[in-house]
């Protein structure tokens, strides 16, 4: 599913379009980077080679997971489930809580709704 839009898109002449098998996070209170990179198995050892990034306001990144979400909804629907190997899945929000905010209530609805999060998507 695209995105809608009535303007009319192009891409600059510096457009690129690279290959992802791998995305890290790095954020701040202002923003928001994905680093995006692949796996490299013919180098000895096995490397992880980074080649973009790109940094967004929080209100992009907000937009942007909304849309990805739709489109894995519509690729599901279509194909069915997305698998995805018990060795890459992310750790169960459980061990998320300790010290203080073990007894935190915003800490602890946050934890739920990333538990619920995660059912949906794996």
């Amino acid at each position: 599913m695209a995105e809608e839009t009535n303007d009319k898109v192009m891409r600059g002449p510096d457009f690129v379009d690279r290959y992802a098998n791998n995305v890290r996070y790095e954020s701040s209170v202002w923003d928001l980077k994905v680093v995006f990179g692949a796996l490299d198995q013919f180098s000895v050892p096995t490397a992880l080679r980074q080649h973009t990034g790109v940094s967004m306001p929080w209100s992009a990144a907000k937009i942007m997971l909304y849309f990805v979400y739709v489109n894995i909804l519509f690729h599901e629907a279509a194909n069915g489930k997305v698998s995805i190997p018990d060795s890459v899945l992310p750790p169960p929000a459980e061990n998320i809580l300790s010290g203080d905010l073990e007894n935190d209530p915003t800490a602890i609805a946050m934890v739920e709704r990333i538990k619920k999060l995660r059912a949906d998507l794996f």
